[in-house]
């Protein structure tokens, strides 16, 4: 894998001279991060410098999930991967710069004010326009927390580090629970479940909400075990009734304590509305099943006094109105149009009729014209990182001028 990220960048990267490091602003398990500057531009950048100290394993997965899943999430609210410097063994990621994350900005508030409620409001609105970007394409963040949000002096906020992040498919594959930084962790996975959807990253924009809200997390548990008594002291201990299965997760123990109180309303009664309360409290739903979606979200009344236009995404509010990425080639089947409503999509593709195994003694081994057309569709995919994973006859039509198409 290491080897294919080199070739696939070789021709892309830029020499590591373009830049040069001012400080360091972070570190984590797989590298250091650096604020720097970009010498051509004079814009301010941060640098992902990916250790790469056993070479044996070569490119971290970590890193090799991070590229390709930001070279497909382009929006506003997601940082943007600028540039993948790879030189000998160093690996740099280059990402637009941002002066802050959520938490240091939490902690610049003085102990006797709370964070604005319309910025408040405007934070939670746009973080939910990137998650619900991120899930229409069936990307799961899997790491959201207030370090990994990063804000701008003009009220903007975006999703950082997809080190964690995976494509789902349907069905949902068996993951790891090793996800999510143990205070905003959703409660299936802290009971061992091993097959999670989208409802991880609401349950942790839930504990970000309540976070800002209140400048305190709102589960801290110290480990495991902690984390999961403080979530059923507040929210009450889980029953079949109230979340179906829960009793066979894995780390579920009927032994567990009883508490009965929920005491969500409680705690943020003087830090939040009715309204407010009532949103948070859907994001918490244990069952992962019944929990919000980051769509119906969008579309709540609450958020309807966010003001749109001031927002990096606009309007934007989970309705498909940016298409999936097009891809104009001779050999690749067009997509002629996008047609959506609340609940439905409709790809209008051009219509070829030519089935190539009725045709093969017309144009195999006559000509080679067709099996370069061919090859040429898979170079086309594979130079932009994609697999077609369904490559067989029907899948590939013929034009009536002979020329393949996938």
């Amino acid at each position: 894998m290491a080897l294919a990220l080199q070739k696939m960048d070789s021709r892309e990267i830029s020499a590591l001279q373009n830049y040069s490091r001012i400080e360091k602003i972070g570190e984590g398990t797989y590298g250091v991060v650096y604020k720097g500057i970009d010498k051509r531009s004079g814009k301010m950048v941060a640098m992902k410098k990916i250790r790469l100290e056993n070479e044996d394993e070569g490119v971290p997965a970590t890193a090799i999930r991070e590229i390709s899943l930001l070279r497909e999430l382009t929006h506003p609210n997601i940082v943007g991967l600028e540039e993948i410097i790879l030189e000998e063994n160093r690996l740099y990621l280059i990402f637009e710069f941002l002066h802050m994350d959520l938490k240091k900005y939490i902690d610049t508030i003085p102990d006797s004010e709370l964070m604005d409620k319309t910025l408040q409001k405007s934070y939670l609105y746009q973080i939910l326009q990137a998650i619900c970007f991120c899930h229409q394409r069936r990307v799961l963040h899997r790491d959201l927390k207030p370090q990994n949000l990063l804000v701008d002096k003009n009220g903007a906020i975006k999703l950082a580090d997809f080190g964690l992040a995976r494509a789902i498919g349907i069905p949902i594959r068996a993951y790891t629970h090793e996800i999510v930084t143990l205070w905003y962790r959703a409660p299936e996975v802290l009971l061992g479940a091993t097959r999670y959807s989208m409802g991880v990253d609401i349950w942790s924009i839930g504990c970000i909400a309540a976070e800002m809200a209140t400048k305190a997390p709102l589960f801290q548990g110290d480990s495991e075990i902690d984390q999961i008594f403080r979530i059923f002291r507040i929210m009450s201990t889980p029953t079949e009734d109230i979340w179906h299965g829960v009793t066979q997760l894995p780390d579920f123990k009927m032994s567990f304590p009883q508490w009965k109180e929920d005491g969500l309303r409680k705690i943020l009664d003087t830090y939040m509305d009715p309204e407010g309360i009532k949103i948070l409290r859907d994001m918490l739903i244990y069952d992962p099943a019944q929990r919000i979606s980051a769509k119906k979200l969008l579309k709540n009344p609450y958020f309807d006094d966010v003001d749109r236009k001031k927002l990096p995404a606009g309007d934007y509010d989970g309705t498909l109105v940016i298409p999936p990425r097009h891809y104009f080639c001779l050999n690749v089947l067009k997509l002629e149009e996008i047609i959506s409503d609340e609940s439905n999509v409709c790809l209008s593709f051009e219509f070829l009729c030519i089935d190539p195994r009725k045709t093969t003694q017309k144009y195999f081994p006559a000509t080679m014209a067709c099996n370069v057309y061919y090859l040429n569709s898979y170079l086309y995919c594979h130079l932009r990182t994609i697999l077609h994973r369904d490559m067989e006859p029907q899948n590939i039509l013929l034009t009536a001028y002979g020329i393949i198409r996938i």
